[in-house]
């Protein structure tokens, strides 16, 4: 498996307004990852799963978000059958020498590895959990992301004109920047559900210990 050596960030930031931009400075770095929350989902209420669908940008998007111990696995997809043939891994540590510092580790590891979008949405989830603090009492967040989204009808054109050879309308970068934004919030929310129903079973079970 090979990790990436792109500069997500660059990217990121040439699609980005202000509401999605990756900018976690060295204090937020430091204090994202402290263990503020007194509860932490326990072992016997894992993996926790859920699923729901969103419209994004009028496209049907069927989601599921599972919590484990080690990991949280998102899968989203736009096609009729459900499938997802892309797959990214994303882990985001807390620096052992610079304890302000965030290290990352991206990588594709089935599907596309030629898509570097891939790897600029995993990352912003990651960057989305960690900044917002939604898992509990860890140093490190480890995402593994399933994409399959539709192509735009941009893209589409795209295609054609390589294999045509015929000139068309370059892509709306404000229809991109919409979707990646609209789609990580969406992913966002989803992760926050699914660790706020781990938390609440973890709680139920720790009642009915006492």
């Amino acid at each position: 498996m090979n990790t990436t050596t792109l500069s997500l960030d660059k990217v990121v930031d040439g699609l980005s307004n202000a509401t999605i931009t990756t900018s976690t400075t060295p204090t937020e770095a430091s204090s994202a990852f402290v263990a503020s929350a007194t509860a932490v989902p326990v072992e016997q209420c894992l993996p926790t799963t859920i699923t729901r669908s969103y419209r994004i940008q009028g496209v049907p998007a069927h989601t599921f978000c599972q919590i484990f111990g080690d990991r949280i696995v998102v899968g989203v997809t736009q096609l009729q059958s459900q499938h997802i043939g892309n797959w990214v891994t994303c882990q985001a540590t807390l620096s052992a020498i610079d304890p302000k510092a965030i290290e990352w580790d991206v990588a594709t590891v089935l599907g596309d590895h030629q898509d570097v979008m891939l790897e600029v949405y995993a990352r912003r989830l990651v960057d989305c959990i960690v900044q917002r603090r939604l898992i509990p009492g860890t140093n490190q967040v480890s995402l593994l992301l399933g994409l399959s989204l539709l192509k735009r009808p941009n893209q589409q054109n795209k295609q054609q004109k390589q294999e045509q050879e015929q000139p068309v309308e370059s892509p709306s970068e404000d229809n991109d920047r919409e979707r990646f934004r609209l789609l990580v919030d969406a992913l966002v929310g989803l992760v926050s559900e699914a660790v706020g129903v781990a938390l609440y079973a973890s709680n139920n079970n720790n009642n009915n210990k006492k």
